[in-house]
């Protein structure tokens, strides 16, 4: 189980965020690149990520406030989960400005510390959607209900491993959902076997939703 507690980030880190994607869009150019991950929402594990051709990257931005270390076991267990290409991307303030630090789309293998290039990893050949991929496409459908439906998005867990998936607050009152995903021609996904745990957990803290998700057949 896992309740958030991480505060909010501030305006500095926000416009740190935002300048990062501006950046990223600019040298991407007429790259036919798409946006997986563009929410900052606690916890800051994966700031962003996106998909050229058949690769996925998720990035870390790196601030003084915003330390990589503090979240690398936890970010590189996710980019794995993902089959992704782990990306850290430091960031510097230059007078009014947020830039990175690095030349080119900025980033950096946290692991091997060399330059990486996200065109340079895109090849021809079929890579099947991962289990990570699938359940961020179910916790989207679920985030864009719960705000037709006026409600607020709190944090979401991009680590499936994690519950509950998200929170959210309900009026005046906090709420979360534990998040699954089925194929055809399932019915209806598989409870955590220590759902009664967590609901006695987790309670507490506010209502709790189960959320199935059918994925869509290819």
């Amino acid at each position: 189980m896992h309740k958030i507690n991480q505060p909010l980030p501030s305006k500095e880190f926000t416009q740190t965020w935002k300048s990062a994607i501006q950046h990223i869009q600019k040298i991407a150019g007429k790259t036919n690149l798409i946006w997986l991950w563009k929410d900052l929402y606690p916890p800051f594990t994966v700031h962003l990520s996106f998909r050229i051709g058949n690769q996925l990257f998720l990035v870390f931005i790196e601030t003084e406030e915003m330390r990589f270390n503090n979240s690398k076991t936890l970010f590189l267990n996710i980019t794995n989960d993902a089959n992704a290409i782990p990306c850290l991307m430091p960031i510097i303030k230059n007078g009014d400005e947020y830039k990175p630090e690095l030349d080119g789309w900025g980033f950096k293998n946290p692991i091997t510390n060399e330059r990486v290039n996200p065109l340079s990893h895109v090849s021809e050949q079929p890579i099947i959607m991962t289990n990570w991929e699938h359940y961020n496409f179910a916790v989207d459908i679920v985030k864009d209900d719960l705000r037709k439906d006026g409600k607020i998005v709190t944090s979401v867990n991009v680590d499936s491993r994690l519950c509950p998936s998200l929170w959210f607050k309900d009026g005046n009152d906090m709420a979360w959902v534990i998040i699954k995903t089925i194929k055809y021609p399932e019915r209806e996904a598989h409870k955590p076997e220590n759902l009664e745990l967590l609901i006695k957990k987790l309670s507490p803290h506010g209502n709790g939703y189960f959320a199935s998700v059918e994925l869509p057949q290819k």
